[in-house]
């Protein structure tokens, strides 16, 4: 059997179970993440049912799955259920609980042990997961500079397919790119 991290979260709509491998995971930043992790929320008060997996992608805690389930007996989900999910409050809440601060003993093993400043892991992951959305690295710009640049028109819509990025998102990708001397302005 898997040693787990097993923690509730006292949530203003209840309590969540949360479960998280203790020997599987990534390092992020100087934390060590379980991953995945599994959140729950079993409804009360005839509210749905909640269940969220967190995992570390590309160094990132991302929720990869999200479900909603009638709890039986209970009602059908609503509009209102969706708009109560508070996505990045509830990753940052769930992976601040179960992140580890590393630490290194004299034989160089490392450990982790999951740290009683919730606050402080929840910072580091709001920071980490801020710095991951939408990072333009010179590799990226480039990549923006040819598509853009092989396209006589719709180069905006070649970067929005590519990146699969808002059209805002698209255009500042390329304004960033023109200020980095990759394109050129075109003459209208």
């Amino acid at each position: 059997m898997t040693p787990t991290i097993e923690r509730v979260w006292r949530h203003r709509m209840g309590p969540w179970l949360i479960q998280a491998p203790r020997q599987s995971g990534q390092v992020v930043g100087d934390r060590f993440i379980p991953s995945p992790i599994e959140a729950e929320f079993q409804g009360r008060d005839a509210q749905p049912h909640f269940r969220m997996i967190i995992e570390v992608v590309d160094g990132v805690p991302r929720c990869t799955e999200l479900t909603f389930k009638r709890f039986e007996g209970g009602r059908e989900i609503r509009q209102r259920d969706l708009r109560a999910v508070e996505l990045d409050a509830w990753i940052e809440s769930i992976v601040g609980m179960c992140a580890g601060r590393l630490t290194e003993s004299p034989d160089g093993a490392l450990s982790y042990t999951i740290d009683s400043d919730f606050q402080a892991g929840m910072k580091i992951i709001q920071d980490i997961r801020k710095g991951s959305r939408r990072t333009l690295t010179d590799a990226r710009k480039q990549k923006v500079a040819d598509l853009y640049n092989a396209h006589e028109t719709g180069g905006i819509e070649a970067v929005m397919k590519a990146f699969g990025v808002s059209r805002s998102t698209a255009i500042r990708y390329i304004k960033a790119t023109r200020e980095s001397g990759l394109i050129e302005k075109r003459n209208q």
